[in-house]
């Protein structure tokens, strides 16, 4: 007799039925199973002896794209959070100190005049967000261009965020601004024809 041939086998527990995941709209991220087509551009959006702030890993979708945002300092930088361009999204705490005047700023145009900056959705005066029931998940597509935050890290000179962007942009100039006013950093600006996206959105795979 086996070592294992005495032992009862246990009664198998039943499995639960997963739940069928909701269908997201197509404008809160990228599509599931679709294998992106990297388009090879590094753009730099304004570069000095100190800081360099430019738009690199650019992965086009059948319906949108993703980028990262990246900035090198050579300077010591404190206090900013995840990035310096990042909008606050909530009160200040107690001793916090406020630096919002000294925020970087950044924000995306179309060729249609259509535009999403980081001064979007955030209250002036509290840094709460404000309420959007059509952008995360409501019944109605919203007026693009959406563009959302998705993940982000930063310190010791280097900060990256990376960005989801719908839907697909139209034919023209895509264009990327930022300014830092308490840097003394004037409005910079740095465009990609958008057309190279589009055509490399339909190499895109969806499996």
């Amino acid at each position: 007799m086996g070592f294992f041939d005495d032992r009862p086998e246990p009664e198998p527990e039943p499995v639960p039925v997963p739940a069928v995941p909701k269908d997201l709209p197509v404008w809160v991220g990228p599509p599931k199973r679709c294998l992106p087509a990297l388009l090879d551009e590094r753009l730099v959006v304004f570069r000095t002896d100190d800081l360099m702030f430019l738009i690199h890993d650019i992965r086009v979708y059948s319906v949108g794209l993703t980028f990262e945002a990246l900035l090198f300092s050579r300077l010591e930088e404190k206090g900013f959070g995840i990035t310096p361009w990042e909008r606050r999204r909530r009160p200040l705490r107690p001793g916090e100190i406020d630096r919002s005047d000294e925020k970087m700023r950044f924000g995306v145009e179309l060729a249609d005049g259509r535009s999403w900056t980081t001064l979007d959705d955030v209250d002036s005066q509290t840094g709460e967000e404000h309420d959007k029931p059509d952008r995360l998940g409501g019944p109605e597509e919203p007026d693009g261009p959406i563009v959302m935050a998705r993940s982000g890290s930063g310190g010791d000179g280097e900060w990256s965020m990376k960005y989801w962007m719908w839907p697909l942009p139209p034919s023209g100039p895509l264009t990327f601004v930022a300014d830092w006013p308490s840097r003394g950093i004037a409005e910079a600006r740095v465009s990609i024809d958008a057309d190279l996206i589009v055509a490399k959105a339909t190499e895109a795979e969806v499996f």
